[in-house]
């Protein structure tokens, strides 16, 4: 799988991806760009994320939520000062987020996909795409089984987590 930069159209790193991806081209945004659109234009953070268009996370400290774009918002019932600072497992309602351990101190954590996908490109800078995870979430109705796509894609000392798709994993 290829991509591409959005803002520059240069090819950037390739991402892992399922076999059956094929020649897929996919858009990110490159360091470079990144920087350009926070720093030289004077746009604020939260700004830039919104023109993203999709549910982002912007994760610092492997997981933990610096901020979140608007679309991020409004897909996980939360307003952007509630995500700032939070571990992912509680931004989603992670059942194991809720125990008195916390999110990343259960045993739960260390198979929690997007927890690993998020450590996994900080501590390499690959970027993974359409990764799905499979978390048990707290809501309104009850624990359900939720189906995540998420994709990751490290931006300097931090990573961009994109919420690609929400489901119902007991759907069937």
């Amino acid at each position: 799988m290829k991509k591409v930069c959005a803002w520059c159209k240069r090819e950037m790193d390739p991402v892992r991806s399922a076999p059956s991806a094929g020649d897929v081209i996919t858009h990110g945004i490159c360091e470079s760009c990144f920087l350009h659109v926070l720093e030289q234009e004077g746009l604020k953070l939260r700004h830039s994320l919104d023109g993203l268009g999709v549910p982002v996370l912007l994760m610092q400290g492997e997981v933990s939520v610096r901020t979140g774009n608007r679309f991020a918002s409004r897909a996980l019932g939360k307003t952007r000062r509630d995500l700032e600072g939070q571990k992912s497992g509680a931004v989603i309602e992670c059942i194991h987020a809720k125990t008195p351990e916390g999110c990343g101190k259960t045993v739960h954590c260390k198979s929690c996909v997007i927890r690993e996908t998020v450590k996994e490109t900080f501590a390499t800078g690959k970027s993974c795409v359409q990764v799905p995870a499979y978390p048990h979430v707290d809501t309104a109705a009850g624990v359900k089984h939720v189906c995540l796509r998420i994709s990751t894609e490290k931006v300097g000392n931090q990573v961009l987590l994109r919420i690609d798709d929400i489901g119902d994993a007991d759907r069937k």
